[in-house]
């Protein structure tokens, strides 16, 4: 009798192992140190808090993190404000939520009194680690590639605002961030935080644009980079450059948003296709019944 226990308690053990991680990464983590030290400090802005820092899975997502190996979208995760420490944490979170799903289902089932060889659920729960653990790639792709897009939205309503700074007569540094104040959201406010840190370190404007542009992705800001680094203080030329930038960047926009358009009409192609067939078959159905009933 204890040899047939012994799956249920393991599994049980595990289940109650899974749920306590759980729960200690859903609490708020203390305060870190280097974190309030570096919201006190009017240098620069403070580090995003890694997660969990007390939990085993927090310090394996960390430890993960710093020696490599594992293929983090580092572009990405810098577009949707997150560390590498979380984005692993995650990872490792829902790996062990599928590992553990079947072994759970499978100690329900013997409870209940129905024996499932431990194959099959051992199989089935590997399996689901695996699908679960590249499930938060393709979650941050798609949400970066959201925020991609509307980020080179903002980015050409900024081309337009510096090109008419410059074409009123301001210098190229005065139009570069009078025309980020202008706008609000959280794209101006990456391209304000990218001209800050190049303030603060004396450095060039272009290079905080070259930076913020190469962190997250968007080669049009590394363009336009290279640019005013290029031309310099050739002010007309900035200003013509500007405007046939902004004017590229906004035939791409409405070019992409027709495609889309265009995918997501062809895709309502089939569900309409499947309804239009199950009106026909709801009301052909009584008729073709009789037919078929109906002895000569």
């Amino acid at each position: 009798m204890m040899p047939a226990l012994l799956p249920v308690l393991a599994a049980g053990s595990a289940a109650g192992l899974g749920l306590a991680i759980i729960v200690s990464e859903l609490r708020p983590a203390p305060v870190r140190m280097g974190a309030a030290l570096a919201q006190l400090s009017a240098q620069a802005p403070p580090p995003a808090a890694s997660p969990g820092p007390g939990s085993a899975l927090g310090r394996l997502a960390a430890l993960l993190a710093r020696r490599g190996g594992i293929a983090i979208p580092r572009a990405d995760l810098a577009l949707l404000d997150r560390t590498p420490e979380a984005f692993l944490l995650r990872k490792l979170t829902f790996a062990l939520a599928g590992l553990m799903s079947f072994a759970a289902a499978s100690a329900m089932l013997a409870v209940l009194g129905i024996q499932v060889p431990w194959a099959v659920p051992g199989g089935a729960s590997i399996a689901a680690a695996a699908g679960m653990w590249f499930l938060p790639d393709v979650d941050v792709r798609a949400e970066a590639t959201r925020r991609r897009r509307d980020f080179r939205y903002a980015w050409g309503s900024y081309l337009v605002l510096v090109r008419l700074a410059r074409t009123a007569g301001a210098g190229t540094s005065d139009a570069l961030e009078s025309a980020a104040s202008r706008g609000g959201g959280w794209a101006f406010a990456l391209i304000r935080q990218a001209l800050d840190s190049s303030r603060i370190t004396h450095a060039p404007l272009w290079e905080g644009l070259a930076a913020l542009g190469e962190a997250i992705g968007v080669s049009e800001v590394t363009d336009l980079a290279e640019t005013i680094k290029v031309a310099g203080s050739e002010g007309t030329r900035i200003a013509d450059t500007l405007a046939a930038a902004a004017e590229s960047l906004r035939t791409q926009l409405i070019t992409d948003t027709r495609s889309r358009a265009n995918a997501r009409t062809t895709t309502m192609i089939v569900p309409l296709t499947l309804l239009g067939l199950g009106v026909v078959l709801l009301m052909g159905w009584p008729a073709f019944y009789t037919l078929l009933t109906t002895t000569p």
